[in-house]
């Protein structure tokens, strides 16, 4: 499936970069940026805003999860100001990612 490109195809990421996003929409994909909440809510006091927002991923993976060749976290967000993303989010995004056989870069 990963050789595969198409406009069916999803790329999910906790913040793809512009240079990122715009390889992936060259290729005919989509790319989709499941931000944190706590990226977008100036009051948090997260360390960690650069997480993944692990239950839209959920949602995703189970309306698509066949149109998904790979799940894409950047552990400094740069997209998101170079937010820290935590252990606990990579292990939880790579997890999913791997119970539904979706390799996590």
């Amino acid at each position: 499936m990963v050789g595969r490109l198409g406009s069916d195809l999803i790329i999910p990421g906790n913040g793809h970069f512009d240079t990122t996003g715009a390889n992936i929409k060259r290729n005919n994909m989509q790319a989709v940026n499941l931000f944190s909440q706590e990226l977008a809510d100036e009051s948090s006091d997260s360390h960690f805003k650069g997480n993944m927002d692990v239950e839209r991923f959920k949602r995703l993976l189970e309306e698509s999860d066949k149109k998904i060749p790979l799940s894409y976290l950047t552990i400094t967000n740069n997209t998101g100001g170079g937010q820290p993303v935590s252990m606990e989010n990579i292990i939880e995004v790579s997890g999913l990612s791997h119970d539904h056989d979706i390799p996590s870069f």
